[in-house]
């Protein structure tokens, strides 16, 4: 089991380096699509990592039940790369600051149109 003490200085390392990840995507040489691709392509070893030691464990976490669950996380991962071409192009064409503004907005918008739409 992880320390408690490790938790703030994780926090506060994971926000550093979501706050330096437009500054460096402005810094790369490739398109926005491209830089949002290999963000989440070199993450996939760790993930794929960490779902082997997950699935090795004595009660591992259930996986997709059927095959609406596969399609739900099909969407989820469209709707998800989406997201990120639209913020990296945002990022290509706007300053920085704005871009990650209007991003991080994103749930209070959702909360308000979900109170919009479903009461």
């Amino acid at each position: 089991m992880a320390s408690p003490r490790l938790a703030l200085p994780a926090l506060l390392l994971g926000a550093a380096g979501i706050g330096f990840s437009p500054i460096f995507m402005r810094l790369s040489d490739v398109d926005p699509a491209a830089s949002a691709f290999h963000r989440v392509f070199l993450a996939l070893p760790l993930i794929w990592g960490w779902r082997l030691i997950e699935k090795n464990l004595p009660d591992p976490p259930p996986g997709p039940a059927s095959r609406r669950d596969y399609l739900v996380f099909l969407l989820s991962g469209f709707f998800f790369a989406g997201d990120l071409a639209f913020w990296h192009t945002a990022v290509a064409y706007t300053s920085v600051a704005n871009a990650t503004l209007l991003a991080n907005f994103a749930p209070v918008f959702v909360t308000l149109a979900g109170f919009v739409l479903f009461g």
